[in-house]
Parts: C-alpha cells; structure tokens; sequence
C-alpha cells in the first residue's frame, strides 16, 4: 500500500443506496494531494482514480431499474467484490502476503490486465504442450531410424532397376525389416547368411548389418517407451504448476458422491458446517476467536478466510430430459422448415394439404414431449440427487474438509471396510465419499449418474474390445504371413531331389484313373497315364533334378 492510500476511509451503509453490510473504501482527496510527485500524468491517474472511487458513494438503488450504464458498471462491479472468493494460500511466492484477499475467478495472479492460455483450461494448454512433445519424440525416432533406413535401400534387392527402366528403391521398398536385405532369387545385390553386397561393390558382414537395423529399432521403441511415462510425469507438473498460477472454481469445491436420493441443498451445507464447526462465521468470528474477521481488507461483514459452506449445487439424474430436450429441438426444426415450405406459390392444394397434416403430426409430438418434460411439475418431486459439489468460501475450509474425508478415513479405510468416523456421516447414517472437485474446463465423458460399477465395466468392456482386435489383428498377420511362407516353400519344393524320391516312393502305380488314359480309354492304370509303359524299366514320375548350376531346377521328361 502506497503513503497516498493510507488515509482510506471506510464510508458503511450510506454510500449503499441498498442497505449493503459491505463497507467500501474511497481514498480522500487530500491524501491525493500530499506527497507531491514530480510525474504529472501519475497524479492524474491517481485523480482519476479518486473521481472513480468517490462515484462510488452516488450509485442508484438496487431495487429499481438501472437506466445509467455507468450506474449498472458500478453496482457489477461491487457485487462482483463482494461475492468473489479470496486468493488461496498456495506455495507461490507471489501469493505470500495476498492470501485470502478477494480476486475473481479463473485470472491468472501474475496477469492482471490478461488473461492467459491456462485460463481456457489445463487440458487446451497440455494440448499444445502434447504436439510439442510428440513432435521431438518423432523426430528424434526418425534420427535414430536413419541407419537403418539408408541400409535398407542399399542391401534391398529391389533397389537396382531392371533393364526395363523400373522402379527405383524408394518406390518398391516395402517395411523396413531385417528380412528386407536378404537377396533374392535372380538379384545380384542383398544379403545371404555371411556377407551383404551393396550396389557399389561394398560389401558388409551379415550379421553388422542386421545388428545395426535391430538396434536402431529397438531404440526407436525406447525412445517411445520412455516418452509415454515422461509425458505423464510433465503433465502432471504442467498441470500442477497451472493451477498454482490460477484460480479456479476447483480450488473452493469437493465433489460428494453417495447422497441419498431425495438430499437438499440446505441438507448437505449443514453437514459440512458442522463437519468443519464453521457456525461461528456467521457471527463473525474468526477462527483464532478473536471476533474479527482475518480478511485482509478489514470491512464489515467480510468473509474471512474461515468462512464455511459458500454454496451447493446438487447434479440430479438428467439426463433422460436433456435427451428429449434435444428430440423437441429437433422436431421444431422440422417444423419451421415444413411450414416455410408451406408459403410456397407452387404448391398445389393437395400438397399443402398434405404439408399442414405433417405440421399437425409434428406437433403433437412436441406436445408430448412437452407433457413428458413438465411431468415433474405434476408429480411435484425433482428427480434424483446423483452427487453435490459444495463451494466453500475458502480454501482453508474446503482443504480441511477434504483431508477429514481423504486422509483421516472419511471415506472408510481399506476400501470401505473401515467404517468412516461417525462426524463424517451424512445425518448420522449415510456413508458419503468426497474427492477433488475437477477443474470447470473439464470435459467429464460419462454422465455424473453413471455409477462407479458402470464405469468400471464400461472401461473394462472398451479395453477387452480393444485387445480382442489386437489379437485378431494379430493373428491374421501372422496367418497370412505363414500361408505366403508356406507358398514360397511349396512352389521350391519341386526342385528338391527328396521331393521327387517321396513322389516315387509313395505312388502306386497300378491304381486305376480316368484321367490321361491313352487311346481315349475310360479307365487305365496310374502309369499308362504318365505314359509309362516300358515294363523293363523302374516306374519314376517325369521329373528330373538339375543340379548342374547349382541350384536344383525342375525339369519335365518327355516319356
């Protein structure tokens, strides 16, 4: 506080027009006037300031209308003071000496003429701290995927183009897999067991090069392993350090589940100020007892920083409403478009006819929507109370109620088999569990009346699927690849001299076929068939190995 605002004074009830409890500070003008400053434009701005203040005093009654804009500014402007919660106490050093002073909502304390990123909400801001992350992990992937990449398109025996001008290595290469580099039947370049030869004329040893693309993708994986975790733990001190630098509506709430169903508000308030023995604040005591408010501005009436119950808002099960508020939106669109249609001059009498009786079917549907949404006026009870977040004015007051229920067994020890104290009990009966209330940015992706068992099965239900198309998919990549292998091995099998042994050792020659019979018989015996008639020599498929370059080729005899 500077010396020119040391002489405030409070002017109480007579400068309210409505009989406010709330005092209100107006600097005098001559504190403005001592202290000369050489600067011309502060003192100014510090009249300026004055002239504001003072107007304060002249406002209008509360309970008539407000034709004066300036009039309406100023009674915002003093109901938003008297109703704005005080600055936590948080670890930051700019909060030491300001805490429980009055300051809106959900503004940064190191920003007063701005808001910033986080007041959007922690989940916009660690939206673009996410992006930032991913994209240092991904390149930092593709860096250490670099070696493996460039001797992939080296050894891949598709690389060299034929002779017909094909495609280059970029455009053929498939994954880049360890399997990738070996050679090929009929490619000059890859890999064999020992030695890799590259289109240059260098050659590697096999098993550096597989090394090198294992390692470097095992370091891929590593670099994604540890990012997932990391990206956790910042986070969570993202999220930590934004809401020490703001204040929210989160600070001030809990979140109380397992209500009875018919709880009112005034129910639930009374309960956490007995919890918390905050009665006294409603005289205006302090909690020292000192019997004045600890606030820093002193006035009247100031809620300190001890103060108990703020407000209640009870979350009731609405969701079966807002489904048919959305339905009732939905046909009266369709029923502004149909009679717009109805203004046409190319209608003819029986389509209008026939427009005005959908109008009809619409509307009485609406009206049954209608009847169905006012039928809790009929019955005359609300619908049920799903959980209740409490706002206390403080907070002092809200950390101490939720460490009654959090740490000192509130909510029931070892799962809920410990029975909470018998203070923490609703009315003395109802075991109730309070958390953290969620940050008003928060998106919630279930309603509040889905119960815990729900969303536990719910979650579970979504994971099973999840794994089950995991494993499918899988498992239809492993079929496919096997069935291909099992192709490959097939189709060179007929160049194995073991294959044409087992084919002869296994045939019986003397059973009968309608298939290739010579002379156009309808039946004839397996070897008249195979044209294979000379009885003096050894009955043999017509297939002969040639080995005589080194790789076994098939070769069909003739007979």
């Amino acid at each position: 506080m500077s010396k020119d605002s040391k002489k405030d004074v409070e002017l109480g009830e007579a400068g309210q027009g409505g009989g406010s409890d709330e005092g209100i500070y107006v600097r005098q003008a001559a504190a403005l006037e001592k202290g000369s400053s050489a600067d011309a434009a502060a003192k100014r701005k510090d009249q300026r300031r004055y002239r504001a203040e003072q107007a304060r005093v002249a406002v209008a009654p509360q309970d008539g209308p407000i034709k004066d804009r300036g009039t309406a500014r100023e009674l915002a402007r003093q109901y938003r003071s008297r109703h704005m919660p005080r600055i936590p106490r948080k670890n930051l050093e700019l909060y030491k000496g300001r805490e429980d002073q009055s300051y809106p909502l959900n503004t940064p304390i190191f920003k007063k003429d701005r808001p910033s990123l986080a007041d959007m909400g922690i989940g916009v801001s660690l939206y673009f701290e996410t992006v930032q992350i991913l994209t240092y992990v991904f390149v930092g992937m593709f860096v250490v995927c670099i070696p493996s990449i460039v001797l992939s398109l080296m050894a891949n025996p598709s690389g060299a183009p034929d002779a017909g001008g094909g495609e280059g290595a970029l455009a053929k290469m498939a994954i880049v897999t360890v399997a990738g580099i070996f050679r090929q039947p009929g490619s000059p370049y890859g890999c064999d067991t020992e030695t890799c030869l590259f289109r240059d004329g260098s050659q590697l040893d096999t098993v550096t090069a597989v090394s090198i693309i294992v390692f470097a993708d095992l370091g891929c994986c590593l670099i994604l392993l540890t990012a997932v975790p990391l990206m956790r733990i910042l986070f969570r001190r993202y999220a930590e350090a934004v809401d020490e630098g703001n204040v929210t509506a989160a600070d001030y709430s809990v979140m109380v589940w397992g209500l009875p169903r018919r709880t009112t508000g005034k129910q639930v308030k009374d309960h956490f100020d007995r919890l918390l023995d905050r009665s006294f604040a409603a005289a205006g005591a302090s909690k020292d007892g000192s019997g004045q408010p600890p606030g820093d501005l002193g006035a009247k009436g100031d809620p300190g920083p001890f103060e108990g119950v703020a407000d209640v808002f009870l979350a009731r099960a609405d969701s079966r409403v807002l489904v048919q508020f959305a339905k009732r939106a939905d046909l009266l669109r369709d029923r502004i478009n149909v009679e717009a249609g109805l203004e046409s001059p190319d209608l003819t009498e029986g389509e209008k006819r026939r427009r005005g009786q959908k109008v009809d079917r619409i509307a009485a549907r609406i009206e049954r929507l209608d009847q169905d949404i006012d039928g809790i006026d009929k019955t005359g009870t609300l619908n049920p109370v799903v959980c209740a977040f409490v706002i206390f004015n403080s907070q002092g007051a809200k950390i101490d109620a939720l460490n009654k229920y959090v740490r000192k067994g509130g909510n029931g020890g070892m799962w809920g088999v410990i029975p909470p104290p018998h203070e923490c009990l609703f009315e003395g009966k109802h075991r109730i569990r309070v958390t953290q209330a969620p940050e008003p940015s928060n998106i919630m992706w279930e309603n509040l009346e889905a119960s815990q068992l729900e969303r536990l099965l719910r979650k579970a239900a979504s994971s099973a699927g999840t794994a089950l198309v995991v494993a499918v998919s899988f498992f239809a990549i492993v079929w496919g690849k096997s069935y291909q292998q099992a192709m490959v091995d097939n189709k060179g099998a007929c160049s194995q001299a073991s294959f044409a042994a087992s084919c002869n050792a296994n045939l019986d020659w003397d059973a009968v076929t309608p298939y290739g019979c010579p002379l156009g018989e309808a039946e004839c015996p397996l070897r008249s068939s195979w044209l294979l008639t000379d009885p003096a020599q050894e009955y043999t498929v017509p297939l002969s190995i040639d080995t005589t370059n080194g790789e076994g080729v098939p070769v069909i005899l003739s007979g």
